[in-house]
């Protein structure tokens, strides 16, 4: 950007801080942060913006900013605060993204060395936590070091002499001692990481609704059922909760035989003036 756009940029900036500043200002004064060696200014300047309250002047910190932000902010012999206020917010926003300033307080804003532990625990309780990690036989490294370099070279070996028999159909070598990979494509399967943990069938029978919901006392709609079967589908009756149970008519097919007849209720038709058969 041009020296125009720039300055035309940081009055955008300075015009909006105010709203800014009633949204931001108080969370600013009130986390407690930790700052990576990088971010040291940053920190600085956020402890000198909680001290003052956010009450700024010219002898707020500014060695965070970047040489035009230093620029814009003291115009002549102004120090413009609303505009250093809205860059010091957005250098913490962007600090944080980066993991360069992290918060005390947090279990996903924290330092990576805070997830790790201790070294002077480590030193006192190696064998210890090594037990409890289910790792003594990683005590020693050195003999771990070894058999995976062997396995690895046995690998490496393998592959090359494959490619030198012409084995490996997906590399290919080039006249000028290159070569390139083609990946096959792989298929696309119907199936996730938690696919065997839910069931195979992707229906469930009308028979077994209805006895669910016939079983289940006080339930909000009873299933008063009536099947008929007209060219090969089958009608069912569902009635609301202001309807009558005596509606429905008195012979039950053979395969319903067998469930348990909801209990008749003594109350109106209903309102709803929608008709009470569906087609399942």
């Amino acid at each position: 950007m041009n020296d125009a756009v720039d300055c035309h940029y940081f009055d955008i900036l300075e015009t909006r801080s105010v709203r800014l500043q009633n949204q931001v200002a108080g969370i600013l004064k009130s986390v407690a942060f930790q700052a990576t060696p990088n971010a040291v200014d940053l920190e600085v300047a956020i402890a000198h913006f909680a001290a003052t309250d956010g009450a700024l002047d010219r002898t707020a910190p500014v060695e965070f900013l970047a040489a035009d932000e230093l620029a814009a902010v003291w115009k002549g012999d102004k120090f413009r605060i609303s505009l250093y206020k809205v860059l010091l917010f957005q250098h913490v926003a962007s600090a944080i993204k980066s993991g360069s300033l992290n918060l005390e307080r947090s279990h996903r804003r924290r330092p990576l060395e805070a997830y790790l532990i201790d070294k002077t625990r480590w030193l006192a309780e190696r064998a210890q936590l090594l037990d409890r990690a289910g790792m003594t036989g990683f005590t020693d490294p050195a003999p771990v070091l070894e058999e995976l370099d062997a396995a690895l070279q046995t690998r490496f070996l393998d592959t090359n002499c494959a490619i030198a028999a012409g084995l490996n159909s997906y590399l290919k070598v080039t006249g000028d001692k290159a070569f390139r990979i083609a990946t096959p494509k792989q298929d696309e399967e119907d199936s996730e990481p938690l696919q065997q943990f839910f069931p195979q069938r992707h229906y469930v029978p009308l028979t077994e609704i209805l006895a669910r919901s016939n079983c289940i006392p006080g339930s909000p709609r009873s299933c008063n059922i009536c099947a008929r079967h007209a060219r090969g589908r089958c009608l069912t009756r569902y009635s609301s909760p202001g309807s009558s149970a005596s509606d429905a008519p008195s012979v039950r097919p053979r395969w319903l035989r067998s469930l348990p007849r909801p209990a008749p209720r003594n109350s109106t038709a209903s309102s709803t003036g929608a008709s009470p058969w569906k087609i399942s």
